[in-house]
């Protein structure tokens, strides 16, 4: 059993099923990266522009779903529908307990099992995916983004934030470095760094950010644009 910071123990590898890791989620995951809650709010804000091409969002990975709370909120329309989905029982479990609008629905599946174009999705414009296809091969992040492309109408948007490796390989190690001290800075302590490293090996498979933007154009997101960027972290928009 080994201790990643927040009260999150672990047995082997980080598991978003554990039920240390999804009653201190929230919290980790803020600590743990840089602008996390900015990363929200600007996916948050920057939909409400493409609400004009329908009236369905969609989170991958909602986690707790706290980014559809925000979207929410930032959209104010009670005609819009938002659908979270996480193969995380737990997590969606937790993410029922934190949202209460009626327009708030969560799919307890892998998105690799999500049919886009289902009618409970039709007029999709908005689709976000924050630190999820991350866990996921190239060949199945291919593919879902695929399928993401391929539902939207014409205009609509796909959000995607991932932590990347620069192609720089001097620079990727210098941000590496800093990322460690602001770990340090928000209280973690080097053998909790450590782990939770540990913990990730062969669980999460970081792109480098020209990688990311190639799969995004590859499948037919001609309109890419970074909309915020923290280091070895980034926010990227696709329009189809």
């Amino acid at each position: 059993m080994s201790i990643v910071g927040n009260k999150i123990e672990l047995c082997g590898k980080f598991d978003f099923t554990n039920k240390s890791v999804v009653e201190n989620f929230n919290n980790h995951v803020k600590q743990s990266v840089p602008c996390y809650d900015l990363f929200q709010s600007y996916i948050s804000k920057l939909s409400r522009y493409f609400m004009c091409y329908g009236n369905v969002v969609v989170d991958i990975g909602c986690s707790t779903g706290t980014l559809l709370q925000k979207m929410s909120k930032d959209i104010n329309d009670i005609n819009v529908e938002f659908y979270g989905i996480d193969c995380s029982e737990e997590m969606i479990k937790k993410a029922k307990e934190n949202n209460y609008s009626s327009h708030i629905n969560f799919i307890n599946d892998k998105v690799q099992n999500i049919d886009f174009n289902n009618d409970i999705f039709n007029g999709l414009c908005v689709v976000s995916s924050m630190l999820c296809l991350q866990f996921l091969s190239i060949e199945q992040r291919e593919i879902i983004v695929k399928k993401v492309y391929d539902a939207l109408p014409k205009g609509g948007a796909f959000f995607l934030v991932e932590k990347v490796l620069d192609d720089n390989i001097e620079i990727s190690d210098t941000y590496t470095k800093q990322y460690y001290q602001y770990k340090l800075d928000s209280g973690f302590t080097a053998e909790e760094i450590m782990l939770k490293d540990k913990s990730l090996i062969g669980f999460m498979h970081p792109l480098p950010l020209s990688k990311n933007i190639e799969i995004l154009t590859k499948s037919g997101f001609s309109s890419t644009s970074i909309f915020f960027k923290c280091m070895n972290f980034v926010g990227i928009l696709g329009v189809k």
